[in-house]
């Protein structure tokens, strides 16, 4: 019925548009016809409805089409009256302007087809409503050929085409859309639809039939009668149609009685087969998601029939979850493409166990092919999986078995052949592998023989420098020489190592030392590097450390410096800050925590793990930018887990990165882990930390604490002074003043020369702080008169050194003592014979030697020897 009612909507806006077509012909031809205004409104407007029934039309269509019934309304308007729906020549009617009313009813009508007031579209359905009823009326009065309404007379009768233009029109309206009301109910399949369809052809002939006969009868024999026939007439017309009425809704009761029986009866016996069949049956509504089951397919799912869910959801729930995604796919499957529901799946019962089900359905549709729902039986199917994969087991045992005994033997004949090959390919492997190993061995040996000659020969040569007359700044200079130089001749063995910790043939040494200057010293071989990009290095090492350890300080060093050169490699602003904890302390081992954080570019984090991997970096481009072989994490993360420990890294891109490395070392016994000598003069002294870093603020006001000094720590020299005058004032002034030689606004030498001129600050002790690098800072503090100058970062054993020879705390050295306390063995001359082919190492050893007065002999080769 749907589909008739857009037929018949269809033809009735063909029919409009074509009544207009043909009223222009007939004033063309001068055949009586509407007026060309009116012809053009029934033309637009059948466009207009034309446009607005166009299914799946794009927006700019019904745009237009809504425009078109604006236009109408435009036409209504313009001017009522004969002047507007009746050529010049004729003169006004009151015609005139229920025509204009009716075009201007039917637009609005258009105009308003989508808007909707609570659910409803009474806005488009009410105006055409009224115009239909006008439309009517005009039908009736041409249809009784009379002129007169409410004693208001027309002078011209209606033109036939103009009254079935409107009737075409406001069917076309009502039927086009058939899912709106009245349309929907008369097109419906309910029994009101049905009765609708009945009673409407009646309830328009039977009042036109009786119309005609009240008039014959008026006209031959009377009012009075014709009224009294009339009268009977409806009677009698109503009474039957009240009897058809009647009779069909009580055929169609019993018919939907019988049809219910039939159905439960039909029911009853597809429960009895499916039960039979220990199958369920079930209904799942495709819009709504609710799932109707009956009452056999719970137990299929192990489950109470109160238990079972209501939903898809539910359902879906219950279903294996490898075969969950194959049962929804095929739901989607046969709601969408009408394909009919079959997938076998696994569901667990509450207890655990898995059964098989087979489900089948078919999809139910409406008159527009909308799917509806989903009806189908579900059954247990697990016996017969299981059958299945018994005979396929007997099945594969049955070929194997099957196989002949000539196809036996050729087959082990072939797999030995086969097993001959391999034997002999891995032989050959084997030898080429050895090979290849021996010939690794000894290029690493003559390449770590190249490389530590010359790396000897500049340690050599530095030892010798230090023995001529130096300033302060070019003994500082030359010790981080030399400092560099040895941690450039450990990285270089390192790396030629490589190979042995790859075969598991490197071993760590054990040997004392002492943790804090290794770690300071390790540090400061970088400093230069890091003030030359701006960055501020710091170190921290926790008083709770311990500083006197056995272990591989070579190796813990390589770990250092890896890291940090890394930190300061990828880090462009910002600091970057070696930090040492206790992890774990016993009374003869210590676990150890040291960290390097910095403030660089940071590590995606799916890249993290694969940094740690041998010749890997995080994407070519950061080998190209910063350089590198991507092995330095790789041995470091090796030598962590040597030393008992791991490495691992913390980091966000964009804001920096933490690596972490631990290890296990053993305190060395007996042997003091602090100057106690000095730390107790140091007692209680109170200094003043000057430095723009916070970083650096918070590491010396540890390390002070430790030594039982009393700390105060600013950010800016304007601050500083009002710190010290604040402290002369109340008698307690600082003993020692540590300023950074860099810092924004007042910097150190600044700060340095006001104190020095003030004399209420005459026995402050000051010393400057210089970043690496910065070569007038020693001359400069010098003429100034400033104590010391210190580098950054400052090791814990200086900045001691540093502040005892100020306050005269170190131990006095005598005759024949050395600083550490051990006395000066004699050095007797001797004749030495030195074999060595390279002329910078025999230059090197024959100073030194001839140093200590020994008298050397040369032999550059071992013929000469």
């Amino acid at each position: 019925m749907v589909r008739l009612a857009h037929r018949l909507a269809r033809v009735s806006n063909a029919a409009v548009i074509l009544v207009a077509l043909l009223g222009q012909l007939g004033w063309y031809f001068e055949i009586p016809a509407p007026s060309p205004l009116t012809a053009v409104a029934f033309l637009i407007a059948g466009i207009s409805l034309w446009l607005l029934q166009t299914q799946r039309s794009p927006g700019i269509l019904r745009h237009l089409g809504k425009a078109c019934g604006v236009l109408v309304m435009v036409l209504a308007g313009f001017e009522f009256g004969d002047s507007w729906l009746f050529a010049s020549q004729f003169h006004k009617s009151f015609l005139g302007v229920v025509f204009a009313l009716n075009f201007g009813l039917i637009g609005l009508s258009l105009l308003l087809r989508e808007v909707k007031i609570r659910e409803s579209y009474l806005p488009c359905q009410v105006p055409v409503v009224v115009a239909a009823i006008i439309s009517m009326l005009f039908m009736i009065v041409y249809i009784y050929s009379t002129f007169s309404t409410r004693g208001v007379a027309w002078d011209l009768p209606v033109a036939l085409n103009t009254t079935v233009g409107f009737g075409l029109l406001c069917i076309g309206i009502l039927l086009g859309w058939p899912e709106l009301e009245p349309a929907a109910t008369i097109v419906s399949r309910t029994a009101g639809g049905a009765m609708a369809r009945r009673l409407l052809p009646a309830g328009f002939l039977i009042p036109l039939v009786l119309g005609w006969v009240w008039l014959q009868c008026a006209r031959y024999y009377g009012t009075g009668a014709a009224l009294a026939l009339f009268a009977l007439s409806i009677i009698v017309a109503l009474n039957i149609l009240i009897w058809w009425n009647a009779r069909s809704l009580a055929r169609f009761d019993t018919e939907r009685r019988e049809s219910e029986e039939a159905l439960r009866q039909s029911e009853a016996r597809l429960m009895l087969a499916l039960d039979a069949a220990h199958m369920g049956s079930w209904d799942s509504n495709l819009l709504t998601g609710e799932l109707a089951w009956s009452q056999a397919v719970a137990p299929l799912f192990g489950l109470e029939p109160d238990a079972f869910g209501g939903t898809r959801e539910a359902f879906y729930k219950c279903v294996h979850v490898d075969d969950r995604e194959l049962v929804k796919q095929a739901v989607t499957r046969a709601a969408e493409e009408g394909v009919d529901f079959d997938v076998e799946h696994r569901v667990v019962w509450p207890d655990g166990s898995i059964h098989w089900l087979e489900n089948k359905g078919r999809v139910f549709r409406d008159d527009t092919g909308k799917s509806l729902h989903l009806i189908g039986t579900v059954m247990d199917i697990t016996p017969r999986k299981e059958a299945q994969l018994q005979l396929l087991s007997q099945n594969r045992l049955l070929e194997q078995t099957a196989a002949s005994e000539h196809e036996a033997n050729e087959a082990l004949k072939k797999s030995s052949n086969a097993l001959e090959r391999s034997r002999e390919e891995l032989r050959v492997a084997k030898e080429a592998a050895e090979k290849a190993n021996q010939a690794k061995s000894e290029f690493l040996a003559n390449m770590s023989h190249e490389i530590r000659t010359p790396m000897n020969g500049i340690m050599g040569m530095t030892e010798l420098i230090s023995h001529t007359d130096l300033t302060l700044q070019q003994r500082e200079y030359l010790d981080l020489m030399g400092q560099s130089s040895s941690s450039l001749l450990a990285l270089l063995n390192d790396i030629l190592d490589f190979s042995k910790i790859e075969a598991g043939r490197l071993e760590l040494e054990s040997i004392g030392f002492d943790l804090r200057d290794t770690v300071g010293d390790t540090v400061q071989t970088l400093a230069v590097r890091a003030a030359s990009k701006g960055l501020e290095l710091a170190c921290h090492i926790a008083p709770a450390v311990p500083n006197a350890l056995t272990g591989d300080p070579g190796r813990f060093r390589q770990i250092v410096i890896n890291l940090a050169d890394n930190a300061i490699k990828f880090t462009e602003k910002g600091e970057v800050v070696v930090d040492v904890n206790v992890v774990t302390e016993r009374e003869k081992n210590v676990s150890l925590q040291v960290s390097v954080s910095d403030t660089g570019i940071g590590i995606p984090e799916k890249q993290q793990k694969l940094i740690f991997d041998s010749f890997s970096q995080v994407d070519s481009s950061t080998s190209r930018r910063f350089g590198g072989t991507g092995l330095g994490l790789a041995i470091s993360s090796q030598l962590s887990r040597m030393m008992g420990g791991k490495m691992w890294v913390d980091s966000q891109e964009g804001v920096g990165s933490t690596f972490y490395f631990t290890a296990n070392l053993v305190k060395q016994q007996g042997v003091s882990q602090s100057d106690d000598f000095r730390r107790g003069a140091l007692t209680g002294s109170r200094v003043l930390v000057v430095d723009d870093s916070a970083t650096n603020r918070e590491i010396l006001a540890e390390i002070l604490e430790s030594w039982e000094m009393v700390p105060t720590t600013v950010a800016s020299g304007e601050v500083a002074l009002k710190e010290m005058e604040l402290s002369v004032q109340v008698g307690e002034p600082f003993h020692l003043v540590l300023v950074d030689a860099v810092m924004p606004g007042m910097d150190g030498f600044s700060l340095a020369e006001v104190i020095l001129k003030d004399d209420s600050f005459s026995n402050v002790i000051l010393m400057l702080l210089s970043s690496a690098g910065r070569h007038d800072d020693s001359r400069r503090s010098q003429e100034m008169g400033i104590h010391r100058c210190l580098s950054k970062p400052i090791k814990q054993s200086d900045l001691m050194d540093a502040i005892a020879e100020t306050l005269n705390l170190l131990p006095e050295k005598t005759e024949g003592m050395s600083i550490s306390g051990e006395s000066q063995v004699e050095i007797r001359a001797r004749r030495v014979l030195l074999a060595e082919d390279g002329i910078v190492n025999q230059r090197v050893a024959m100073d030194l030697l001839q140093q200590r007065g020994h008298n050397v002999v040369v032999a550059n080769n071992g013929k000469e020897v």
